[in-house]
């Protein structure tokens, strides 16, 4: 059963295309501590579509500037790196943080949305309670990241092995079906596009963050925090909505009180309404864009 499973997930792994470069480059470039707005600029501006996206985010109306924003620096400036970060994650052709989730129950729109929320969390918590150990660029693109692994095991599942769900943690309910979690799958995955160790660990221990090796612990109880409180705020990814245990020592790493975190869920809720709306009209608007360009 393990065996075929695994077969399943390693076919789709070699089917799925590999970061592009200049996502690869954007991610490379935002962990580095040092990096500059003109070193994100000329990344951005090597490709003629993420140019456009970023500049129909920022001028969307969900920010309701009063004077639309004409360059690719100023668009940056305004809207920050990491949003660029997700922006090219978002219109990658591997679509795994956009899959339709069906064996989850959830649709595209879902698990964007949660990835989305998962990485404004993430970047909230590293920029306000890592104490300088977390680099913000870095939790957002674990945040968009942690549950790639879903759009792999999803197809797995049958329309009748959710009917009675049993009282028990989602991840282990993953491995009783299938042998495997969606944490692991990601962890193959991520191993696939090479991404950096401290990722690959993330992606594998987000459920399980004290499992995680001590040089990624801080990012994993980062995710770990800021996936379930996506959860709880209302953007989960189907049948596994609060099926996750919150594992309490995050306050063992991050400096985080109760009063921290009933801020945070209504600060971060208002970051992610906008964001959200200004990256889906971009998307639709290159959308039609596109549309009547093949239709010409």
């Amino acid at each position: 059963m393990l065996e075929d499973t695994i077969k399943k997930i390693e076919a789709q792994i070699e089917a799925i295309p590999v970061l592009s470069p200049v996502t690869s480059e954007l991610l490379g470039i935002i962990s580095e501590p040092n990096h500059s707005l003109h070193d994100v600029v000329a990344i951005v501006e090597t490709d003629a579509v993420l140019t456009s996206l970023v500049l129909k985010t920022v001028n969307s109306a969900a920010y309701a500037l009063e004077r639309p924003i004409e360059t690719v620096s100023d668009a940056i400036l305004f809207l920050g790196d990491t949003i660029i970060a997700g922006l090219a994650l978002r219109r990658e052709k591997s679509g795994v943080a956009t899959a339709n989730l069906s064996g989850y129950l959830a649709d595209a729109d879902s698990n964007w949305a949660h990835a989305l929320k998962t990485a404004i969390a993430a970047r909230y918590f590293a920029k306000r309670f890592s104490g300088g150990k977390v680099r913000e660029g870095v939790a957002y693109t674990a945040g968009i990241l942690h549950d790639i692994g879903k759009s792999l095991i999803s197809t797995l599942f049958t329309d009748d092995q959710f009917t009675s769900i049993k009282d028990t943690e989602f991840i282990d309910l993953e491995k009783e079906i299938l042998g495997i979690s969606h944490a692991e799958a990601g962890y193959m995955l991520a191993i696939k596009w090479k991404l950096p160790a401290v990722m690959c660990d993330v992606i594998r221990w987000h459920h399980e963050p004290s499992v995680a090796q001590d040089d990624s612990k801080v990012l994993t109880y980062i995710i770990h925090l800021a996936d379930l409180t996506a959860m709880m705020s209302g953007s989960g990814t189907g049948i596994d909505t609060m099926r996750h245990t919150i594992d309490s020592n995050y306050s063992k790493y991050l400096s985080i009180s109760d009063r921290d975190l009933e801020l945070a869920f209504f600060e971060i809720q208002l970051e992610y309404n906008t964001t959200f709306n200004a990256i889906q009209a971009s998307f639709e608007s290159l959308k039609s864009y596109q549309s009547v360009e093949k239709n010409q």
